[in-house]
């Protein structure tokens, strides 16, 4: 649980980083990492549905965004990592 920021404010940054407890600092940035990575999936995932049906329809493997660069294992968690940093 959140401790009371003083003045009546609801968060600030001098709040957070001076008054709030470390698990909660921990799980509060953790779920905006969360938030950053679903984003990050609906967006990139979002761009590529059709070219992956069609390649599917195909038989063909999955590639990255139509470039031809074909999924790898860590490749496409790579990238959403890489987004999510940005």
């Amino acid at each position: 649980n959140a401790v009371a920021c003083p003045n009546g404010e609801d968060m600030s940054r001098d709040c957070f980083w001076a008054r709030q407890r470390v698990d909660y600092q921990i799980v509060y940035i953790l779920h905006y990492i969360g938030l950053a990575w679903n984003f990050a999936h609906w967006v990139m995932d979002g761009a590529q549905l059709w070219f992956w049906a069609k390649a599917l329809s195909h038989q063909k493997p999955l590639s990255l965004v139509a470039t031809g660069v074909v999924m790898r294992r860590f490749l496409y968690s790579g990238i959403l990592w890489l987004a999510v940093l940005l």
